[in-house]
């Protein structure tokens, strides 16, 4: 599985010129791997929206378990 993962980290890249960001919260490799694989059939610009709602939910968690500290 980690050797899908990596493969389709670099596939994804150099398809989109950036690194792939996925809220991994809460989600298995292989539910990962899928979403990977969904995302790497679309364009480019869906992908810069997906890619920053990914951040979005990153960046609200990480605030969450701030706030709470």
């Amino acid at each position: 599985m980690l050797a899908e993962l990596t493969a389709g980290n670099a596939l994804y890249e150099q398809r989109f010129g950036f690194t792939y960001i996925v809220c991994a919260t809460g989600k298995s490799a292989e539910e990962m791997l899928a979403i990977l694989n969904r995302r790497l059939a679309g364009d480019r610009a869906g992908e810069l929206r997906e890619a920053a709602e990914q951040q979005r939910q990153i960046t609200q968690i990480r605030l969450g378990k701030w706030l709470i500290q």
